[in-house]
C-alpha cells in the first residue's frame, strides 16, 4: 500500500518493508501537538503542549527576526520559508529594545551571539541529542602569540574594545572615528576599512571564515596588517564543535527532577503572580517539552505562577526546564497560524522563534 506522509509531502511505498513501517510510526510519534482546558488552584487555564523527539525523527529549527539578530517578526511570518513551513512554532528567547535575543545563539553550528546572560542554554547536538544546562563559552582572536578575549560577535562596538562582525549583525556596519575595521578572508586581514566606508555585511560568516574585526584605536599604528594570520578560537565546557544550535532561556525552572523555580527572575520580575508563560523541558528520554499557557483573560485562562509553570512541566516528566519569554510575547502556531489566545489580543511581533518539523530519513526519501 501507499501511505501519505503529508507534512512533508512524500509518497512511500512500504509494502514490502515492515521496517520501514515501523520507521514511519516513529517518524509520525515524534512530533505531537496537544490541547487541555485544565484546572490549577481553582483556575482554569488553557495549556498547549509541543513533544518532539529529535531521535526519533522531530527536528528543532531556530529563526530569526528578518534573518539579523536585530528586529521584530511574527512567529506565524517566520514559520513560512521559501521552500516549506514550519508545523508547530513557539516564541523563544528574551530579547531587547532593538531586538536583539538576549544571550547565546548559536544556528546551524556558526556562533552568532556570544554575549551570555547567566541562563540555562539549550544545546542541540549533530547527533539530534539535546541538553538545557548551564554552560561557559568564551571566544579568543588568536594573532601570532596572543589570544585576545572577543567582548563581541555580532554585538554594539561602541562601547568595548574588540568585536567581530557577520551577516547577522545585519546588512551594514557603520565605521566610527575611534574604531578600526579589519577584514577577515580565509583566517587572514584582507583590508583595513577607513570610517568613512560603509561595510555590507552580507556572505560574512564565521563559519567561511569571513567576517570584520573591530578595535579602539589607541594609536596611529593598526594593530594588525594586510596580510596577517588571524582566527577566532572558541572555549567552552561543552562539545561545543558539534552544537548544531544553541540559545539561552530566563531562568530554572525544574532541575534534576526538582521544582527550583524562584520567586524572582532577572529578565520576568517577580514570578508569583498569573500570567501567559512559555517554557521548554528535556524529559529522561530527552523528549523535547514545550508548555504554552495562556493568561491575562479571566474568562478563558488566568495564566500561572513560576511555581506553577514548574510543576507542569515536572507533571509533563521533565527533568530539567527553564523560561522562554512570556507575557504577551507566549504564542503557538500550526501550520503557520496562531492557535493560542494572545493576552493582547493578536500576535506579538518578537525577535526568536522555536519551530519544529519532520523529515524522512535518507533511505526513504524518493
Amino acid at each position: 500500500m501507499v501511505f501519505s506522509f503529508q507534512e512533508v509531502g512524500i509518497m512511500i511505498d512500504f509494502s514490502t518493508s515492515f521496517r520501514t513501517m515501523f520507521i514511519l510510526i516513529e517518524l509520525i510519534m515524534s512530533l505531537g501537538l496537544t490541547h487541555e482546558q485544565v484546572m490549577i488552584d481553582g483556575y482554569e487555564q488553557q495549556v498547549y503542549t509541543i513533544e518532539a523527539s529529535l531521535n526519533q525523527g522531530a527536528q528543532l529549527i531556530q529563526e530569526l527576526a528578518h534573518n539579523s539578530l536585530l528586529g521584530y517578526d511574527h512567529i506565524s511570518a517566520m514559520a513560512v520559508q521559501q521552500e516549506y513551513s514550519y508545523p508547530l512554532g513557539v516564541n523563544g528567547m528574551f530579547y531587547n529594545g532593538y531586538g536583539r535575543p538576549q544571550g547565546i545563539v548559536i544556528k546551524n553550528y556558526e556562533l552568532i551571539s556570544l554575549r551570555s546572560v547567566q541562563t540555562p542554554t539549550v544545546l542541540v547536538y549533530s547527533d539530534g541529542d539535546i541538553a538545557l544546562r548551564d554552560i561557559e563559552l568564551r571566544a579568543y582572536l588568536v594573532h601570532n602569540e596572543v589570544r585576545q578575549p572577543i567582548y563581541e560577535i555580532n554585538d554594539d562596538y561602541y562601547n568595548r574594545g574588540v568585536g567581530v562582525y557577520t551577516q547577522w549583525f545585519g546588512k551594514y556596519l557603520y565605521p566610527q572615528e575611534n574604531i578600526r575595521i579589519y577584514r577577515i578572508d580565509n583566517n587572514e586581514v584582507s583590508e583595513i576599512v577607513t570610517h568613512q566606508e560603509r561595510i555590507v555585511l552580507e556572505g560574512n560568516t564565521l563559519n567561511q571564515e569571513r567576517y570584520y574585526v573591530s578595535r579602539k584605536i589607541f594609536s596611529k599604528e593598526p594593530v594588525y596588517n594586510v596580510g596577517d594570520s588571524i582566527h577566532v578560537d572558541i572555549e567552552s565546557n561543552v562539545d561545543i564543535e558539534n552544537v548544531k544550535d544553541a540559545f539561552q532561556t530566563g531562568g530554572w525552572l525544574v532541575y534534576d527532577g526538582d521544582n527550583v523555580a524562584k520567586d524572582y527572575e532577572a529578565f520576568i520580575g517577580y514570578t508569583t503572580s498569573l500570567q501567559p508563560r512559555t517554557a521548554i523541558g528535556i524529559t529522561a528520554q530527552k523528549k523535547i517539552i514545550i508548555k504554552v499557557i495562556d493568561g491575562r483573560q479571566p474568562e478563558i485562562s488566568r495564566g500561572v505562577t513560576g511555581k506553577q509553570l514548574a510543576t507542569l512541566m515536572q507533571e509533563a516528566g521533565c527533568m530539567y526546564a527553564a523560561y522562554l519569554d512570556g507575557g504577551s510575547s507566549s504564542v503557538i502556531t500550526h501550520q503557520a497560524q496562531v492557535i493560542n489566545q494572545p493576552s493582547t489580543g493578536e500576535e506579538k511581533p518578537v525577535a526568536h522563534g522555536i519551530y519544529f518539523h519532520r523529515t524522512l530519513p535518507k533511505e526513504l526519501q524518493k
